[in-house]
């Protein structure tokens, strides 16, 4: 029987903390949990592992276009995000959320991550993402598996969407909806609702053309936001005065999901439930992002 030996962190000893030149005792490195670790108990993509290091780098405008408009509503969408995460202890006991809408490829999801990540980074809450389509796969697979394992699999899936303290659903509404489907999305939805558990939507789902003018006119040429962000970039880190972020979050726009025309509540209505809408529209605060599909230009 061979016995591997575990290697001594030989600045700490294996202590896990250090006395530093001012005689005050830190936290030693060999005690911090490697980003991999971290990016799988989010379950986050490999394809957005890249984000943690803009993160570290507090690189944030390395996505806006150069479109007026576009560029203002990504600034936008950011700021709400930062502001988001500020403020998460007050979010998190009222159960509130973001809802990002627009076209694909403009950024929702990178968006959504980004909050997990800096969520994790400013509170070390774990949060959960998940693909709408590939979760609801997931739990269907679990259903076909032996009785036993099968049922202790799905629940504790399940069980971990239901109360993670932030859940992430991308895509909500790509979907095919079965009625299998419409019900566990309502299911976690509406229990999360029940107990103040917040929650962030990614959708595709077109807002309509009025509230597209009304949502960017509402934060177009507000040369501030930009001058904020950049001053973030510049300064490599998300922390700002006191005086700075108190004009941050006043600057970030969201809508209600009430305020969106009548058509697209008919459409949101008949894709996704009244339930589930009516639900959302009372948690979520939506951010509208606009421009071209990314992927296509790379």
């Amino acid at each position: 029987m061979s016995v591997i030996k575990k290697e001594v962190c030989p600045k700490c000893k294996g202590r896990g903390l250090i006395i530093n030149e001012n005689n005050k005792v830190d936290i030693c490195e060999c005690t911090k949990i490697p980003n991999q670790v971290i990016l799988r108990k989010l379950n986050i993509p490999k394809r957005y592992w890249s984000i943690v290091d803009r993160i570290d780098k507090a690189d944030l405008l390395h996505n806006i276009k150069n479109n007026d408009d576009e560029e203002d509503t990504y600034v936008n969408a950011y700021l709400n995000v930062l502001s988001y995460v500020e403020n998460f202890k007050g979010f998190e006991e009222e159960g509130r959320g973001l809802m990002f809408m627009g076209p694909p490829g403009v950024g929702k999801t990178y968006l959504s991550v980004f909050t997990l990540l800096y969520l994790y980074e400013k509170h070390k809450k774990i949060g959960l993402f998940y693909d709408t389509r590939g979760f609801v796969f997931d739990l269907k697979t679990l259903i076909g598996k032996d009785r036993i394992s099968g049922a202790e699999d799905y629940n504790r899936l399940l069980h971990r969407a239901i109360n993670t303290p932030l859940l992430v659903l991308d895509d909500l509404g790509s979907e095919t909806l079965t009625d299998y489907t419409k019900d566990i999305i309502t299911y976690i939805i509406a229990v999360r609702y029940n107990n103040l558990k917040p929650i962030i939507i990614t959708t595709n789902l077109d807002i309509g053309p009025k509230f597209k003018t009304s949502f960017i006119k509402d934060i177009s040429s507000n040369q501030n936001n930009i001058n904020i962000m950049q001053k973030i970039d510049s300064q490599r880190t998300l922390s700002l005065a006191k005086e700075n972020e108190a004009e941050l979050y006043r600057k970030a726009k969201s809508r209600k999901l009430s305020e969106v025309p009548d058509d697209m509540k008919f459409s949101l209505n008949m894709r996704l439930g009244d339930s589930i809408i009516s639900r959302l529209a009372e948690i979520c605060r939506v951010v509208y992002i606009s421009g071209e599909d990314m992927r296509y230009k790379k």
